[in-house]
């Protein structure tokens, strides 16, 4: 199965190592060079520096025959936006784009959820 991650911080990285280890084809996306770092030496998959959002940044990841798409980094926008573009761009069964909560509760879980309707 081939995944894209977008973001390599503590999340992006972690997810990115566990499901290389269960025996996926990751891409990694991320804006900072260094951030690959956190991968560990071990890390076999692809990096690709730039934004997650940028179509020619997610064909050098090889979105277009990507199974699984995640967009965790840091900022919710870029999350949202990405798995935007990602699900235009892909066959892929699945975007994931985690964002944070507010006090009325989650704006959106995933790239296919709606904004909720105000009570």
């Amino acid at each position: 199965m081939h995944i894209v991650i977008m973001g390599c911080g503590r999340v992006g990285s972690t997810l990115a190592r566990e499901l290389e280890h269960r025996g996926h084809d990751i891409a990694v996306i991320d804006s900072v060079p260094d951030a690959f770092r956190r991968l560990g030496p071990s890390f076999r998959g692809l990096t690709v520096t730039g934004l997650g959002f940028d179509r020619d940044v997610l064909g050098r990841a090889g979105i277009e025959d990507t199974d699984a798409f995640a967009a965790v980094s840091s900022g919710d926008n870029s999350n949202i936006i990405s798995a935007r573009v990602a699900r235009g761009s892909s066959s892929a069964s699945t975007t994931s784009s985690p964002v944070s909560t507010t006090p009325a509760g989650p704006r959106c879980t995933n790239a296919s959820a709606s904004r909720p309707s105000p009570p």
